[in-house]
């Protein structure tokens, strides 16, 4: 299980455990009888309160929004990446430079290289 979906199952078992915590309080020390439609309802409300609290946003997977749909929540984006501009300067007379990036899909998957070379002249 993936770490946001661990947290989320964990935050939930509390807050059924805290539902159960009070309805036991409720019935020691008022003698309220429990209403299983008011607890399903605490459950929900706690899941709620959970979910408000989470930092934590969604994958957009078919996981996760199976689960969110289950409990009625809504889906929180990633936040947006941040865009940095970058210039490029171009190196003295009579040196070449050099500029190269790879990138790999797994350890034996595809794989790509690239380069360029540039002088001081545009």
């Amino acid at each position: 299980m993936e770490p946001p979906h661990q947290a989320f199952v964990e935050l939930n078992i509390v807050a059924a455990m805290v539902t159960i915590w009070k309805q036991r309080n409720r019935m020691t020390f008022d003698d309220k009888v429990p209403d299983l439609n008011q607890r399903k309802d605490m459950v929900q409300f706690q899941v709620e309160v959970t979910s408000r609290l989470s930092k934590g946003p969604s994958n957009r997977n078919t996981h996760d929004i199976s689960i969110l749909s289950f409990w009625n929540l809504s889906l929180r984006p990633r936040q947006a990446p941040k865009i940095k501009s970058c210039t490029w300067v171009p190196p003295v007379n009579n040196i070449i430079n050099a500029n190269t990036d790879g990138a790999a899909c797994g350890n034996h998957g595809p794989s790509g290289i690239g380069a360029t070379f540039k002088n001081s002249q545009k």
